[in-house]
């Protein structure tokens, strides 16, 4: 299936990881002020991504967690979780949001 981004996506969902070859996971908060307008958290890196009407990223630039936090505060939804690298092919990333299974 082609997702928004022109990538092909299918998830597969499952319990555990434990005997995937994966990376270390990469914590991520994502926080929508409005649908023109999205903020994010990888691992300390902070972000500021523009949206189209289709929620594809137009512009992303890098913030301070001092504007991070102002916007986090005005936001109306958020998405925390973790992911991970599939360490045999890097093109494959997995997710785990929170209180969710595993996403391939």
């Amino acid at each position: 299936m082609r997702g928004k981004n022109g990538k092909t996506n299918k998830k597969i969902y499952n319990k555990k990881i434990d005997k995937i070859p994966v990376s270390k996971p990469i914590r991520y908060e994502r926080y929508y002020i409005n649908d023109k307008l999205r903020i994010q958290n990888r691992d300390g890196v902070y972000e500021k991504e523009i949206l189209d009407d289709n929620n594809i990223i137009i512009s992303k630039i890098y913030i301070t967690s001092d504007e991070f936090n102002v916007l986090k505060n005005q936001s109306y939804t958020e998405i925390i979780g973790e992911s991970y690298m599939y360490l045999k092919d890097t093109r494959v990333s997995i997710k785990n949001k929170k209180n969710q299974d595993f996403s391939f």
